[in-house]
């Protein structure tokens, strides 16, 4: 793996819609970092994203 440059968190309140999120941003560049979550609380799901250095 390589370096961590950038961490965010994708959120949304029914499963579909957290995987149409998280594959759009696969395509930007950015990749799921460990487990969805799910938050009782808030009601929605919850999956970190992270972007990698390039290294040539």
């Amino acid at each position: 793996m390589g370096t961590i440059v950038a961490y965010m968190v994708v959120f949304a309140t029914a499963p579909n819609a957290l995987i149409e999120e998280v594959n759009k941003h696969i395509k930007e560049g950015w990749q799921p970092w460990g487990s969805f979550t799910s938050s009782e609380y808030r009601k929605e799901l919850n999956q970190p994203m992270v972007k990698y250095a390039i290294h040539e």
